[in-house]
């Protein structure tokens, strides 16, 4: 059957990097699933495919992944289920830990489990091996929500916080971490 591979994330490391990204392979249609790759410091793949989610359902499909090595391991985030194909669920956000040789936790993490969707996860590198995460929360308006996550936490640590909102529309957060010292 036909095939798409969408919406590629990357998190870097010092040997490679890993890639995940939205794919329709499963059938029948409209179950799509976050799958990842780890690729080598010399631009191969190190490894096979790895399934990071199972759409059993619709409610289950998968979609819009973000990417980040926290120092130790990866992290994945992704809305399920997906916004972009109709449902009558909203979209949440959850994520995987994934080893740095590819190895997929099977533990989902929650990271947005609002009355309302919650979409386009964005990451980054905190202090230490955390992870800050920024997302779009439809729940009560529109409003940017952030938070982190400790490592192989399966929930945010603390309460999310909105950090944008207000009269208008919001979309498409994004998230970047300076080095320490500046830079």
């Amino acid at each position: 059957g036909a095939r798409a591979e969408l919406a590629a994330a990357v998190a870097a490391k010092d040997d490679g990097w890993l890639v995940a990204w939205e794919d329709w392979r499963q059938t029948p249609p409209q179950r799509e699933a976050i799958w990842s790759i780890l690729v080598g410091s010399d631009g191969r793949p190190a490894g096979a495919e790895r399934q990071v989610t199972v759409p059993l359902d619709k409610p289950r499909a998968a979609c819009a992944p973000a990417a980040v090595w926290n120092g130790t391991r990866f992290f994945v985030a992704y809305e399920q289920p997906c916004s972009q194909v109709p449902n009558p669920l909203p979209s949440d956000l959850f994520g995987k830990w994934i080893a740095a040789d590819g190895a997929v936790d099977p533990t989902p993490a929650t990271i947005a489990g609002l009355a309302g969707a919650e979409t386009s996860p964005q990451l980054a590198r905190g202090a230490g091996s955390r992870v800050l995460v920024v997302w779009r929360d439809q729940s009560a308006g529109e409003v940017i929500r952030g938070g982190v996550l400790d490592d192989r936490a399966t929930g945010l640590t603390g309460n999310a916080v909105a950090l944008a909102s207000g009269a208008g529309t919001r979309e498409s957060p994004a998230l970047a971490v300076a080095p320490s010292g500046g830079g």
